[in-house]
């Protein structure tokens, strides 16, 4: 839990800090403290997350909303890296963050665009903020800055930049060209939904400097900015920082109370779709075997958290394993429609429901979408089972938990959405405060579940976009390019491309003056007495006491114990005792043994693991759909793969998470796996 001498200070801060709490409550289910002010001079958010890290994780959020495809919001996100009003310099940001044991990133989506800085340390996080938020609201955004991050055209005559690269690497990708068509047969026309925000070649090309500026000066608002931050803050220390970086501002930005859009809340609202709509979409790809199916819904509103956690548990019903509805039928047969059907939401005013099934055979396409729902309707017309659906809501309760101590973006995509579409007031924003959702969900009758499905997947009006490979499009795309840029070079000419040439060496020189080393030196490298490092007790047992020895901890006491006095444990055991919920037990193996001819082989051994028939010692045979529907119960989570995130690169790795109580069946279903799998060609 947070220190409340730190949150007293808070309190008593907030008597002549112009950043007035509206929201403060401590989550039930983690040691957070999670408070949300507002500036009365300028209206900006900020959330802060109070809990016990070594890391200090801030997430700046500005709602982003454009109705064309010219990319505006996804330049900003690289030209604001490239110097600010008073940090004239292209990565000094970046160079202050690596003195700060600091990383910066950024991220652009349909409906935001967020710059993130994850820092070793409150003292880093602190001295960096005000240059980064700097960076953020008044970044130079010079005509030299975007002909070589957006856009150009180099001494050969072929077009470059760095947003352009990028979006000419994704444009044409199949997953792309679907979720561009399903967005604009979801939205009418008007609605920023529609729009490609990375930006499209086309309109990347004639996009002016001019036109990012004024996006920035119409978004970048810092009532239009929320700062989530993570971690171990100083709270007192944060809002007297803010109150300084306000002060410096104040006669440049608008006043909270000045006339104002409010991007998202304030624009044009679509309507829910009438009718079923069924588009099929080319993309271009040289193998015409395999297609892709994406279907998607307007569901209920994205800051009603009961709604939220319900699509979560019926997710998981429909195809959260091998053993759910739709995989079942659609995967785990003899002819299979698809390799996996996904789901998935994504939150906007209306959440959107999306199931995608990939690697579809091409002479299947139409009868798999049919399949689909015909699926979905014969599965609310019968019982569920209801038995199963509460496993699912449990795991989903469990790996809630669980994620809320490993995924350091749990608070923050909740925060983000609420500040863009919710209530201002902090209203919504509390039902982060405890799983009560949960509770409720688990007082649904089969027939409130089956109507829910009903309601959303059976009767509610949807989107069909059929993805369909093709060579020829694949041609000719490669060919218009060429041609394209040919005709480019050739009415250029030689004199063009040598003065275009000129011209991207002068804007590169123009972008990089030398970085003073007063400057550098003027940001101060904070000690690491101000890293909140992580406490852990270390014990060993079985081969790591030959190995490591016997260590001098009370875990280790306990461990010796459970030691077996004449026949050591014949494996290498070490354990870390931590200040967690949950029990990972990781087991790493050698590949040494595996002949060479079969280690190519491994990657269907992984995904055979978990899903295989096993025995049980009495000889029972179970097979894999109650394998998984039992490890489901068991586990918040498992997973096999190579040892590379241990170090361990040519080893196997296998992962089990579970609650303290499932520790022993942790074990347990270690050991028959590793044991006792059933090599069934059927399965």
């Amino acid at each position: 839990m947070v220190d409340q001498n730190t949150t007293r200070k808070a309190e008593g801060h907030q008597s002549h800090s112009h950043f007035k709490t509206i929201t403060k409550f401590t989550t039930d289910y983690s040691p957070s403290d999670i408070t949300k002010y507002e500036s009365t001079r300028t209206g900006m958010s900020v959330v802060v997350v109070n809990k016990e890290s070594p890391k200090v994780l801030g997430f700046f959020a500005l709602a982003t909303e454009i109705l064309d495809d010219s990319g505006a919001p996804h330049t900003l996100e690289h030209l604001c890296f490239m110097g600010s009003k008073n940090y004239r310099y292209k990565g000094i940001l970046d160079k202050f963050a690596t003195r700060a044991y600091s990383t910066t990133n950024a991220w652009t989506a349909t409906d935001h665009t967020a710059y993130t800085l994850d820092t070793a340390g409150w003292e880093g996080f602190s001295q960096l903020l005000p240059v980064y938020l700097e960076h953020i609201l008044f970044p130079i955004l010079s005509d030299s800055g975007c002909y070589t991050e957006v856009h150009h055209i180099d001494g050969t005559g072929h077009d470059a930049g760095v947003v352009y690269s990028e979006m000419q690497g994704v444009q044409n990708d199949g997953d792309t060209l679907m979720m561009l068509e399903a967005n604009r047969q979801i939205y009418p026309d008007g609605v920023g939904f529609r729009s490609e925000t990375g930006g499209m070649m086309e309109q990347l090309r004639v996009l002016k400097p001019q036109r990012i500026r004024d996006f920035h000066k119409e978004m970048y608002q810092p009532r239009n900015l929320c700062l989530v931050i993570i971690g171990s803050v100083d709270e007192p220390e944060l809002l007297s920082i803010l109150d300084k970086f306000e002060g410096d501002i104040l006669d440049d930005v608008p006043a909270p109370d000045s006339p104002w859009q409010r991007p998202w809340v304030s624009s044009k609202q679509p309507p829910l779709l009438k009718e079923n709509i069924v588009r099929h979409v080319e993309f271009p790809e040289q193998d015409e075997s395999m297609g892709s199916i994406l279907v998607g819904y307007l569901g209920p509103s994205c800051v009603d958290h009961t709604h939220l956690a319900a699509l979560e548990v019926i997710g998981s019903y429909l195809a959260g394993s091998s053993v759910s509805v739709l995989e079942k039928q659609m995967v785990e047969i003899a002819e299979p429609y698809t390799s996996g059907v996904v789901w998935s939401t994504e939150e906007r005013p209306n959440t959107v429901l999306w199931l995608e099934l990939g690697s579809v055979p091409v002479a299947r396409l139409d009868e798999a979408e049919k399949k689909l729902f015909e699926i979905l309707g014969k599965t609310v017309q019968e019982p569920l089972d209801l038995d199963y659906l509460k496993d699912c809501l449990n795991r989903s309760k469990r790996q809630r938990k669980f994620n809320v101590e490993n995924d350091s973006h749990f608070f923050t995509t909740p925060v983000i959405y609420d500040f863009l579409f919710a209530n201002r007031d902090g209203s919504d924003l509390v039902q982060v405060k405890t799983l009560e959702v949960y509770n409720e969900l688990e007082k649904w009758t089969e027939e409130h579940w089956r109507n829910y499905i009903k309601k959303w997947l059976v009767d509610n009006p949807h989107v069909s976009i059929i993805g369909q490979p093709s060579a020829k499009l694949a041609e000719k795309i490669k060919r218009d390019e060429k041609a394209r840029v040919k005709t480019q070079i050739k009415n250029l000419g030689d004199d063009g491309l040598k003065e275009l040439a000129d011209k991207l060496e002068k804007a590169k020189k123009d972008n990089d003056p030398e970085i003073p080393i007063e400057v550098l030196r003027g940001f101060k490298t904070p000690g690491v007495e101000s890293i909140r490092f992580i406490h852990s007790t270390s014990g060993n047992a079985g081969l790591a006491i030959a190995k490591d020895g016997i260590l001098d901890t009370y875990i280790q006491k306990i461990l010796q114990k459970d030691e077996p006095k004449t026949n050591p444990f014949p494996l290498y055991l070490h354990y870390e005792h931590v200040a967690t919920n949950f029990v990972t037990v990781n087991i790493l193996l050698s590949t040494a043994s595996i002949p060479v001819e079969l280690r190519p082989l491994l990657p269907l051994y992984f995904e055979y693991f978990f899903a295989a028939p096993i025995t049980l010692e009495d000889g029972t045979k179970l097979d894999y759909e109650k394998v998984v529907s039992l490890l489901e119960k068991d586990t918040v989570g498992y997973t096999i793969h190579g040892g590379g995130g241990m170090q361990a690169t040519e080893s196997i790795r296998i992962k089990m998470e579970v609650e303290p109580e499932k520790y022993g069946a942790a074990v347990k279903w270690l050991k028959l796996l590793m044991w006792n799998i059933v090599f069934d060609t059927e399965v």
